[in-house]
């Protein structure tokens, strides 16, 4: 949205049923965008355990994150509800050009991306808007948390905005200096007690996504006996067990995507080697009747029949041709809670 905003070709989009819909909520972005004297794209901020601001990169930060979009505020969208639309009519003019990364803008025009900039009056009130592809109700929460953060770094905003591409409408609300003050402890309040607490990872299907083993708790020691002693260690164990489960599907995915693109057939590791079976050879029965009647007249004809649904068949075999026992071991796995 922000690349065809920019006039660029933005990010191809899966052709598919929702492609017009999609299309529809871009355009309808941009529309929003363009009726707007709009400051900043993608502003990055960053600030310490203090809410000091500092640079986004650096390890004292405790909070980050990237608003959206800032423009300066109208004088009469008070309470006002937005109604741009436009259907989009060429669909091609979407895909004539490659792809650019919205970070090579930056080098076009570096004003658009950089805090308070030349674009806006020096005591200029901002709205800080933030666009929401799916339907819900608005965060206001995070968008007060966000303008506490860039207000820290200069910006004055005296608005924040919920744009629905999906209803086509927008939202806001004023805020003052006192919702700010506010959310700002509440951010001090929060980063304190995250900072004083002990908090242990807990694995789970995220743990097939995560970007961050290598820093995992969870992960550590993987070399290391473990030793079960009472119910905690137990839980620990267990945990750790979901975590590698979950983060060995995820390296084993990645790994067969670079397989099959790169056309490698083996792959010869320190005691084992990566390899695909051969893929087993199709067969289906035609004649399922003349098929039995073949097997029932072998001289085993069992070797040729497995029996997946016993518990099906037992109400139809007489007491005398069976018997039920009951399992030694019974068979644990992990069950989604």
């Amino acid at each position: 949205m922000f690349n065809s905003y920019l006039g660029n070709s933005p990010t191809p989009l899966l052709f598919g049923e929702n492609l017009k819909r999609d299309m529809e909520q871009i355009e309808f972005g941009v529309q929003f965008l363009k009726s707007k004297d709009v400051v900043a794209l993608n502003i990055p901020f960053a600030l310490d355990r203090f809410s000091n601001p500092i640079p986004f990169d650096e390890p004292e930060v405790v909070f980050r994150g990237v608003a959206q979009a800032l423009y300066e505020e109208e004088r009469d969208v008070r309470g006002k509800r937005s109604d741009v639309r436009k259907t989009v009519t060429n669909e091609s003019d979407f895909f004539e050009k490659g792809v650019r990364d919205i970070e090579d803008l930056k080098g076009q025009d570096p004003e658009l991306f950089s805090p308070l900039t030349s674009h806006a009056s020096p005591h200029a009130q901002l709205v800080l808007c933030h666009f929401k592809a799916g339907f819900g109700d608005p965060d206001w929460e995070r968008l007060l948390i966000y303008a506490w953060a860039l207000s820290r770094g200069g910006y004055n905003i005296g608005r924040i905005e919920w744009v629905s591409l999906s209803a086509g409408a927008s939202f806001s609300k004023e805020i003052t200096k006192e919702n700010l003050e506010e959310a700002g402890i509440n951010l001090y309040a929060w980063i304190n007690q995250i900072l004083q607490s002990d908090f242990k990872p807990e694995a789970g299907d995220h743990c097939s996504y995560c970007l961050y083993h290598s820093l995992c708790p969870l992960m550590e020691k993987l070399g290391e006996d473990l030793t079960i002693s009472d119910s905690d260690s137990l839980k620990n164990t267990l945990q750790k067990t979901v975590a590698f489960q979950e983060g060995a599907k995820k390296m084993k995915k990645l790994a067969d995507e670079f397989i099959d693109r790169e056309g490698i057939g083996k792959v010869e590791l320190n005691g084992y080697e990566y390899a695909s079976d051969e893929a087993p050879t199709q067969i289906r029965l035609l004649d399922r009747e003349a098929a039995l009647d073949t097997v029932v007249g072998l001289p085993d004809p069992f070797k040729f029949i497995t029996f997946k649904n016993l518990s099906e068949l037992v109400d139809y075999l007489p007491e005398e041709a069976y018997e039920k026992k009951e399992k030694l071991k019974p068979v644990r796995r992990f069950r989604k809670a």
